[in-house]
C-alpha cells in the first residue's frame, strides 16, 4: 500500500473525527447562544466562542461560527429593533383609535344636552353618592333605561368602605360615577371626601329628551 495514500486516508479520518467534534460543540455551545435574544447573544457569545474553540481546532470551523454569531447578533438587532418599531406604531394606532372612539361617544350625546340646557330641561338635585369605589358585587343590567343615553344600568351591594364613611349598607341600582364622568362629566361631582357623586336628575332629564326627539321623528 502506497504510504501517501495512507497518510491521505489517515488525513481523511482525522478531519471527518475533528468535524464532527466541531458538529457537537456547536450543538453543546453555540446553538442554545444563537437561538436566544440579541441581548443574549451579544452577552454570551464571547464566552460561548471560547469554548468552541477548546474543543474544535479546526480553524476554518472556527472563523466560520465567529461570523455566524457576528451575522446572527446584526440581523437579530435589526429585526428586533423592526418589530420594536412596528409595535410602537401599533401601540400609537390603537391608542388613537381608542381616542377617536371615546371622543365619538363623547360628542355623541352633547346635541341632546345642548337641547335640554336650551329649553330648560337641566336641573340640579339627586345627587347621590355612585363611586364604583364603594362598591361590590356590581352586575350589569340587561335592560336599563340608562343605555338610552349610552350608559350602563348596574346593580350592587355597598361595600364595607360605604358602611363605614356614609352608613350605606344593602344593594343599590343606578350607574357608575366614573362611566358618567366619561361621559358628561357635568353630571358628576366630586366630594371633600374624594368620592363622586352623580347628578341623576341630569341623566334622567337628558333621557327624557332622546325619547322625547325619538317619539316626534316618528310621528
Amino acid at each position: 500500500m502506497n504510504s501517501d495514500d495512507s497518510w491521505k486516508d489517515f488525513g481523511n479520518v482525522y478531519a471527518t473525527l475533528e468535524r464532527d467534534i466541531c458538529r457537537r460543540t456547536y450543538e453543546k455551545h453555540i446553538k442554545p447562544v444563537v437561538t436566544q435574544s440579541s441581548e443574549g447573544i451579544g452577552d454570551k457569545m464571547i464566552d460561548a466562542l471560547d469554548e468552541f474553540k477548546k474543543e474544535c481546532v479546526l480553524e476554518n470551523e472556527i472563523t466560520k461560527i465567529r461570523e455566524e454569531l457576528k451575522v446572527t447578533l446584526k440581523k437579530k438587532r435589526e429585526r428586533e429593533e423592526e418589530d420594536k418599531r412596528r409595535q410602537e406604531e401599533e401601540d400609537r394606532r390603537r391608542e388613537e383609535e381608542k381616542r377617536r372612539r371615546k371622543e365619538e361617544e363623547e360628542n355623541k350625546w352633547e346635541p341632546y344636552w345642548t337641547y335640554a340646557k336650551s329649553i330648560g330641561l337641566i336641573a340640579l338635585g339627586a345627587i347621590t353618592l355612585s363611586d364604583e369605589d364603594l362598591k361590590c358585587n356590581v352586575t350589569t343590567l340587561p335592560h336599563s333605561k340608562y343605555n338610552d343615553i349610552g350608559l350602563k344600568g348596574v346593580c350592587w351591594k355597598w361595600n364595607e368602605d360605604a358602611k363605614k364613611s356614609f352608613g350605606l349598607t344593602g344593594e343599590g341600582c343606578g350607574v357608575i360615577a366614573q362611566e358618567v364622568r366619561m361621559l358628561y362629566p357635568w353630571a358628576v361631582l366630586q366630594g371633600k371626601d374624594g368620592y363622586l357623586r352623580v347628578q341623576y336628575n341630569m341623566l334622567r332629564e337628558m333621557i327624557n329628551v332622546v325619547r322625547n326627539k325619538s317619539l316626534s321623528l316618528c310621528m
